[in-house]
């Protein structure tokens, strides 16, 4: 469930974070948005702004951070079709170098947003019986 606070502390500090999220290292931003998607507090502009910035600097975010950071949008119902297509490329690109709990994460939040993403489903799903194999 998502929240509306009533201490405006809260909303100024994520004003604050979009306004530098530019400057921010992308394991920052990563937290950024998982914190406040974990606090369940709506602040739609902050993940407005913090998308735009992934896209545009989604080779610099580890696999990790890539994972963490679509599970925050999920969590958060925050659409970015953008973002997730770009996230789910990026994972079929390299599907081999992601750890199984960042695959879960995302294979997650594409299925709780209904991302349509069947060639990452099927990756995954090679991926994972090779290695039960």
């Amino acid at each position: 469930e998502r929240k509306k606070l009533g201490d405006k502390r809260i909303y100024s500090l994520a004003d604050t974070c979009r306004q530098r999220i530019a400057e921010m290292h992308t394991h920052s931003i990563t937290n950024t948005v998982w914190a406040f998607a974990t606090l369940g507090i709506e602040v739609p502009r902050l993940f407005a702004t913090v998308a735009g910035v992934a896209l545009n600097r989604m080779e610099s975010f580890s696999h990790a951070a890539l994972s963490t950071l679509v599970w925050a949008f999920a969590v958060a119902k925050y659409k970015a079709p953008r973002l997730f297509t770009a996230i789910a490329d990026e994972a079929i690109a390299h599907i081999d170098q992601f750890n199984p709990l960042e695959l879960t994460n995302i294979a997650w939040a594409m299925a709780v947003t209904n991302q349509n993403t069947p060639k990452l489903f099927h990756a995954i799903a090679l991926v994972s019986s090779s290695k039960v194999s």
